[in-house]
């Protein structure tokens, strides 16, 4: 739409405006706060030759912050910084193959998308947040503004968030295209179709295995030259794409000590004290340590057993048992009850216009005006239909309307009104009424006091002192009370062994030199102390065959080879059939299943190699001594049920667009990257420089 540039040079609406931000296609989430230090390259991340400028993150940090702190969300500021990166990460890469492909989006297409029949349904809501019945009204508003009595003042946010929805809008068309271009590519022919049903197949088999658990792995030993040649073969299983850096780490739980479980014992039995002797909760109200929240319920919504129990039998102002968990405290007082309907089921009108019009619209309604008629009056708009509401959820402010809804005949009534339109009800069923408990919850959670939380840093703080070198951190951690624990950094990462609020700490890792230990660390909203020690640096490239933990892995691969090796060749021959190799093997015989699909196999374990050469064995042949991930196996396929979970044509080729076509490639899976933006990520040089920011 060449669209608002026409708005540009108007004026427009009315109403509120809105923190709506779309993103497109399938890159995710949001995003998030902290504060950035600017030097003089002001690149935060870079994407082959694109760079992503540390000021246009730093607007959609701003306004991911914004919605937010409007939907009261918590969350690490780091990791929300580092989903945002990587959303523009994908979003360069998208953008990238949008213009090598050559791909355009003309005006007819996105008019269609914002405001026809079919118009995206974000833009939808987007109209209605800012009181358009429909993106077509919206745009009639913006364009037309005196005819909906607005103003410049009132429509310029308004403007500004519909170029960027339209802008957003754009670019989710073309991603959709390359997208629709990808499945399009990866269709299933004759031969995935017969492989799908072919694989759905169920192996009947007998087999014996011979367990490498069963061998002592001092008789196999590994050499540094065979790891090496294993190395070699497995090379790029250990490509570093980035440095990384293994850490050591002590975490200490800032906890309440002994002497702040029984001060905050002492506190809580004062509070209980007072509930005892003086009715209702005024004094408790007053105790900044206690927390008190007063409620409504029925039995029916009461889960603890004991609380459901005491209200059975309590008198008003009686107590509950204390109970006691972690450390809070809690004790629920019953202030009275009564008998009353708890939930019914309305209707609500919103009339918007002065008593006059109000008026009408109620006759109307009373006349036998139906729901669906009467929406289609001008400011008229049915916000709740043949919905249940329960009246315990009302707040002492709602206590005229639940009074009038309480007291409710027949027809509609005025709810609420005022100057510029009213809210109309009708009680359309009352459920029968219930007793219902007025109670008051009191608790206390006891909180480590400032000398416990000294005591605590100052153990760390000491620990440090003497043992300022990364060996003598992990040596001495457990002698002195701690745990030392490891990982493995990448700088792009937001925090430390998933600790909040960790990602200062991170920033020093990436500053230190190996063997050095770091200060104390605040994190967790200060919830932990952390101290780190830096093992060592790892430079990108290919991790080196001497690390520990490839070295372990190799010699792990190694020596199973040799057990292997061994195996096959002390019993290969040795037997016509397979109890004669359970006689020598010291087995027996099992009997199970084998489904292609599923690598777990019933008897053996986790065996996807095994499972695909059953797959390909033949009836009533001897197979075997064959290797396995954790043994030897001599097996025999007794038959095969072919009559199976068989597909059509239709059902077979969408599970293999499933699993391995056009929507496994560009579709996106749970909490994953599509397989398509993995794939323009290996072939882009990326490189994250967020840690440098924040």
């Amino acid at each position: 739409m060449a669209t608002l540039e026409k708005i540009r040079q108007k004026s427009v609406l009315l109403i509120v405006v809105i923190g709506v931000a779309l993103l497109a296609f399938i890159i995710g989430d949001f995003i998030s706060s902290s504060r950035s230090i600017f030097g003089n390259d002001r690149t935060v991340a870079s994407v082959g030759s694109e760079k992503i400028d540390i000021v246009e993150f730093q607007n959609r940090y701003n306004e991911a912050t914004q919605q937010m702190q409007g939907n009261s969300q918590n969350i690490d500021h780091a990791v929300l910084q580092e989903q945002l990166l990587e959303s523009m990460v994908q979003e360069t890469l998208m953008n990238n193959e949008v213009d090598a492909l050559g791909i355009e989006v003309s005006e007819n297409e996105l008019t269609e998308y914002m405001v026809g029949k079919g118009a995206n349904y974000q833009m939808m809501q987007f109209a209605q947040q800012v009181g358009a019945e429909s993106p077509a009204q919206l745009y009639d508003m913006v364009n037309n503004p005196s005819n909906y009595g607005a103003n410049e003042e009132q429509i310029a946010p308004v403007r500004e968030q519909l170029l960027k929805i339209e802008k957003q809008m754009e670019q989710s068309l073309k991603f959709s295209k390359v997208q629709s271009l990808v499945i399009g590519c990866l269709q299933a022919n004759a031969l995935d179709k017969k492989a799908i049903n072919a694989d759905n197949n169920i192996y009947a088999i007998n087999l014996v295995k011979k367990s490498f658990a069963e061998l002592k792995e001092s008789d196999f030993e590994v050499s540094d030259k065979e790891i090496n040649a294993e190395y070699a073969k497995q090379k790029e299983l250990y490509k570093l794409d980035t440095e990384v850096r293994d850490i050591n780490y002590i975490v200490v739980d800032i906890k309440p000590s002994d002497a702040d479980e029984a001060e905050g014992a002492k506190i809580f039995e004062e509070a209980l004290a007072d509930l005892r002797e003086n009715k209702g909760v005024a004094n408790a109200n007053q105790n900044e340590n206690l927390v008190v929240k007063e409620s409504t319920v029925t039995t029916a919504r009461v889960t603890n057993p004991k609380i459901k129990e005491f209200l059975a039998s309590a008198q008003p102002e009686q107590l509950s048992e204390v109970s006691h968990v972690g450390d809070r405290y809690s004790v629920t007082k019953l202030i009275g009850s009564k008998v009353e309907t708890d939930s019914v089921r309305i209707n609500i009108v919103v009339a918007e216009g002065d008593s006059a019009r109000q008026d009408t619209i109620l006759a109307k309604l009373n006349a036998g005006t139906t729901l669906e008629q009467i929406a289609k009056e001008k400011g008229v708009t049915v916000a709740q239909q043949d919905q249940w509401m329960n009246l315990m959820d009302l707040n002492a402010q709602d206590a005229e309307a639940k009074a009038k809804i309480l007291n409710a005949g027949a027809g509609y009534f005025v709810l609420n009104s005022g100057a510029q339109g009213a809210v109309l009800c009708n009680v359309a069923e009352k459920k029968a009424a219930k007793t219902q408990y007025d109670i008051v919850e009191v608790s206390y959670t006891v909180i480590p006091s400032e000398k416990t939380t000294q005591d605590l840093r100052d153990k760390l703080q000491s620990f440090i002192i003497a043992n300022n070198k990364q060996d003598k951190f992990v040596a001495e951690a457990v002698n002195a009370g701690f745990q030392a624990m490891n990982a493995r950094l990448t700088n792009d990462m937001p925090q430390i062994g998933n600790i909040k609020d960790s990602r200062k700490a991170l920033q020093w890792v990436f500053g230190a030199k190996e063997g050095e230990v770091s200060v104390i660390f605040d994190t967790d909203n200060g919830n932990k102390i952390l101290s780190v020690a830096l093992e060592r640096i790892v430079p990108e490239g290919y991790v080196p065959a001497s690390d520990k933990d490839v070295k372990a892995q190799l010699s792990a691969k190694v020596r199973t080879d040799k057990m292997a090796a061994k195996l096959i060749e002390d019993y290969s021959g040795k037997a016509n059939d397979l109890a004669g190799y359970a006689a020598v093997m010291s087995s027996k015989v099992d009997t199970t299943t084998v489904n292609f699909n599923e690598p777990f196999i019933a008897m053996a374990g986790y065996e996807p190699e095994l499972a695909g050469e059953i797959v390909g064995s033949k009836v009533g042949k001897l197979y075997g001594p064959v290797k396995g991930a954790s043994g030897v196996y001599v097996y025999q396929v007794n038959s095969v049920d072919e009559k199976g979970p068989q597909l059509s044509d239709e059902e077979a080729a969408n599970r293999f667009m499933q699993r391995f076509g056009g929507y496994a490639v560009a579709g996106a899976r749970r909490n994953q990257t599509p397989l398509m933006l993995q794939i323009l990520r290996q072939n882009t040089k990326i490189k994250n420089n967020l840690i440098k920011f924040f």
